[in-house]
């Protein structure tokens, strides 16, 4: 996966890998003396993430990061120094960081039809938890699934969804503007894809999942931006705590932090 054919196809020069992981080889690279970032994805990573590409190149413009080029084995896309927003929970300014993941959530959600076909629906996406559940009836997960199945059948206002939202995955732009990146890539109802911020910044996970308070203060600023019900917004937060509690136990890694969120959001939604 080397960068060499890119030099010339698009115009590029000063390739420096950045970043290598199973879905692909990044570098930072510059097109007319302009810094850029290029993505060369692997055979896993044009599985895994040839969705989130497709929703990149289909939201052109929608508070994402810039495309500027694109095959099916790469994307040249702009260079965003940042920050994130994972200093923002540090220094104590979460419902800010939550207000311009909200904006930009609303943004790409208001991308025009048709949708590209590549994306993942949620039935596809819950596949896990629905497969644990199975193994383990009566268990959180079994709840969860229970959820599930009654949230898909009543999706609505269906939307191409970013499915990988949190505070790492957006950044400012040389303007200022924040832009989300690395989408997975999904269709489905819009009150899903608020559910990952809502366990992060996970590397902070102490100072977010002993802060009941601070969980409802955020349900309540997604509902208010977003126009959706609170009772909703907690419930998908709650199926998905228990889908990505799921994926760690598959991959041998602790869950107990996606547990610990997984609980606190049934409580309260049993108490509401």
């Amino acid at each position: 996966m080397s960068a060499e054919p890119y030099l010339s196809k698009w115009g590029l020069s000063e390739a420096e890998e950045i970043a290598q992981t199973p879905v692909g080889i990044v570098y930072k690279v510059k097109r007319d003396s302009i810094p850029a970032i290029l993505k060369i994805y692997s055979d896993i990573g044009k599985e895994d993430e040839g969705s989130g590409k497709d929703l990149l190149v289909f939201c052109a413009g929608r508070s994402c990061v810039g495309i500027l080029e694109h095959d099916e084995n790469a994307l040249l896309m702009e260079y965003l120094p940042g920050p994130n927003l994972l200093s923002f929970v540090q220094d104590g300014r979460d419902e800010e960081a939550i207000k311009i993941i909200a904006t930009v959530l609303r943004d790409i959600h208001s991308c025009s039809l048709p949708y590209p076909d590549s994306l993942v629906t949620l039935e596809r996406r819950f596949e896990s938890l629905f497969d644990k559940a199975s193994k383990s009836p009566g268990s959180l997960y079994d709840r969860a699934a229970s959820l599930a199945r009654e949230l898909l059948q009543s999706q609505e206002n269906m939307c191409a969804l970013h499915g990988d939202m949190h505070h790492g995955n957006v950044l400012q732009d040389v303007n200022g503007y924040w832009k989300a990146i690395d989408p997975k890539g999904l269709i489905g109802d819009p009150a899903y894809d608020y559910a990952n911020t809502l366990l992060n910044p996970m590397r902070m996970g102490d100072l977010i999942a002993e802060d009941a308070e601070r969980l409802l203060r955020r349900v309540k600023i997604i509902s208010q931006m977003s126009g959706i019900d609170k009772t909703k917004i907690l419930s998908y937060g709650f199926v998905h705590a228990c889908l990505s509690a799921a994926w760690f136990e598959s991959n041998n890694e602790s869950p107990d932090h996606s547990l610990k969120m997984a609980t606190m959001m049934e409580r309260k939604l049993n108490n509401s």
